[in-house]
């Protein structure tokens, strides 16, 4: 009993919520589907009256010898209006369903979309939030708007059972007995087989992102030529293999039971309607029903059948479309860890930057990678940081660009901590070359004008301005289409080198009027003595504003104002290059074995 009471109010609870979800999607498209559902539920039983009153006027007419069809045409009339109005409320009803499907796609996709842009960085970054938005994607819009149309098609289905089983009771009220002891359990049946369904849906996502992983492996311009080397192809289609098989097998065991349930549950319904059908022509041979009620029982008594065969399938549609539905509605309710954008403080920027103490362990790490860490940066001072792998350099500079929040301490931006500025506002004022920068597949203009989008795209005298002063003017004025150039194997034919991708990403990280530029190891792919000629470059393209470099190379850093030196997340030592080589530390000792391993 507490479970079936529970099951109603999830069941009702989730009704409302989808309502009111899409009716505030498409209220007109709403009512007009709803009032041809309603349309549409009185046919069953109205055809059912008409040709009941049809075959009993021809049979009237018949018994009294006369040719005149007075009596019959008007139920003819009546007949032919209801499959007329039938046949168009069908169409119409298809077409509105349709178009309130598209509606309803499209709000929940962007939907998701603008949802997992405002959550954190660090959502992404574990397995179980990889599995979570691997299920919101799988179809959620489709299981909403499915959803919709399976309550209203329940209640359409219900009203026109109902009102089938009232003309079937009139005639016969023994159909009563064989609808309730076969129909409740087999409601019960579909429902724990749609239970089933869902979990098994749900606990093979971490398999199904593996087969499109290794899928990806296999097909990925970027990934086939070391797959082809190593020869690992048959190894991952056969565990590729292994995995769809074990998915396949379990499928159809659900397939297994879903006929036979269905099948020993039509066959005894059968079984039970033809009993009361048989019971039926006998009270007509006997004179207490006439040949149009046996007509129209015959007829009706297989709908009803099939209704409540529909009816059950329905609900339980509705059920297993709730479970999805919960999975939707919880990953609405992810909201990011950190207080930003909380405040309205949007002043300009100056770009003096200070962490007070800040220490930072990512989500599910016990280990803090960045360790009381306090430090200040002037605005337009340019700062290298250096260290060892795993020192902790790239964790500061996504901590100064806001895309994570310390655990301990505090970060102030020109004074003010940073989870007290306005969303949004803080990170247009900051530019960042990741490591692992994207490279998007699409146009050179395009690629340079992601970087403030709004102001760029469309604006090509810009560009071509932003990419003189990158000095790749010449690069994209060699391609056929100049800035027009579609560049990646995606979509299309010229593909750029390491190097060239990477001076693409710089020029959108200075496309921005930024007053933070954050450079991660941007110009890995370039030779020393470019990437010294480039930042030489970038200390003229930083006009005054404050800069964070990360790099490797020694000669490169030396250009910095000063040099942070970190080791396990720590701050070791900082100052300007000759200075830090004089005392003879932590960075001379790391400069020498670089310039050991350069001879």
């Amino acid at each position: 009993m507490v479970e079936l009471k529970l099951y109603i109010k999830t069941q009702i609870d989730a009704v409302d919520w989808c309502c009111r979800r899409v009716w505030a999607i498409a209220p007109k498209l709403v009512l007009v589907v709803v009032a041809l559902a309603l349309i549409k539920s009185i046919f069953p039983a109205g055809m059912a009256i008409v040709t009941r009153y049809l075959i009993n006027a021809v049979i009237a007419t018949i018994e009294a010898g006369t040719p005149e069809l007075d009596a019959i045409y008007p139920w003819l009339a009546l007949s032919l209006a209801f499959s007329i109005l039938h046949s168009v409320s069908v169409e119409a009803s298809g077409y509105f369903s349709r178009c309130l499907t598209d509606q309803i796609n499209l709000k929940i996709t962007e939907e998701i979309m603008v949802h997992s842009a405002s959550l954190d960085l660090s959502f992404f970054e574990t397995p179980k939030f990889q599995d979570i938005v691997a299920r919101v994607n799988s179809h959620t819009a489709q299981h909403l708007s499915r959803f919709v149309m399976n309550v209203i098609a329940a209640i359409t289905s219900s009203l026109q059972l109902l009102s089938l089983l009232a003309v079937l009771i009139v005639i016969e009220p023994l159909i009563i007995l064989a609808c309730i002891p076969l129909t409740i359990p087999y409601y019960v049946f579909q429902r724990k087989l749609s239970r089933d369904r869902f979990l098994e849906k749900h606990d093979r996502v971490t398999k199904q992102r593996w087969t499109r992983y290794s899928l990806s492996l296999l097909t990925a311009h970027d990934k086939v030529p070391e797959v082809k080397l190593l020869g690992l192809a048959p190894y991952l289609i056969r565990r590729y293999h292994d995995v769809i098989k074990g998915f396949r097998d379990r499928d159809r065991t659900i397939y297994r039971r879903h006929f036979f349930g269905k099948s020993a549950f039509l066959t005894l319904a059968n079984i039970a309607f033809f009993a009361t059908f048989v019971r039926a022509i006998s009270r007509a041979v006997h004179g207490s029903l006439t040949v149009g009620d046996v007509v129209i029982y015959g007829g009706a008594s297989s709908g009803l059948r099939s209704l409540l065969d529909d009816s059950v399938l329905l609900f339980n549609a509705i059920y297993e479309d709730s479970l999805h539905i919960t999975e939707f509605r919880a990953f609405l309710n992810l909201s990011p860890d950190s207080p930003a954008g909380s405040a309205s403080i949007s002043k300009p920027v100056i770009g003096e930057i200070e962490f007070d103490g800040v220490s930072f362990a990512y989500p599910g790490n016990k280990r803090h990678v960045v360790q009381n860490v306090s430090i200040k940066i002037g605005a337009g001072e340019i700062v290298a940081l250096v260290g060892e792998n795993a020192a902790g350099k790239s964790t500061i500079a996504k901590l100064i660009a806001g895309l994570y929040y310390p655990s301990e301490g505090a970060i102030l931006i020109d004074g003010t901590d940073s989870r007290k500025w306005q969303a949004g506002h803080l990170s247009s004022q900051i530019s960042f070359v990741f490591q692992n920068f994207i490279r998007y597949q699409t146009t050179i203009h395009d690629n340079i004008a992601y970087g403030d989008w709004q102001r760029l795209i469309g604006n090509p005298e810009e560009v071509e301005k932003i990419a003189h002063r990158v000095r790749i003017h010449d690069m994209i004025s060699d391609m056929a289409d100049g800035f027009d150039t579609e560049i990646g194997r995606m979509f299309g034919n010229r593909n750029l080198s390491g190097g060239q991708w990477q001076n693409l990403a710089i020029a959108r990280a200075l496309a921005k009027k930024s007053s933070i530029l954050i450079f991660d190891e941007p110009t890995s792919n370039l030779d020393s003595r470019k990437e010294y000629d480039l930042f030489a470059k970038l200390k003229q393209l930083a006009e005054g504003r404050t800069t964070i470099l990360i790099s490797h190379r020694f000669s490169t850093v030396s250009l910095a104002d000063r040099i942070i030196m970190l080791d396990q997340g720590r701050v070791v030592e900082q100052g300007p290059h000759e200075e830090l080589l004089a005392l003879g530390g932590a960075y001379a000792s790391l400069y020498r074995i670089h310039q050991t391993h350069l001879d």
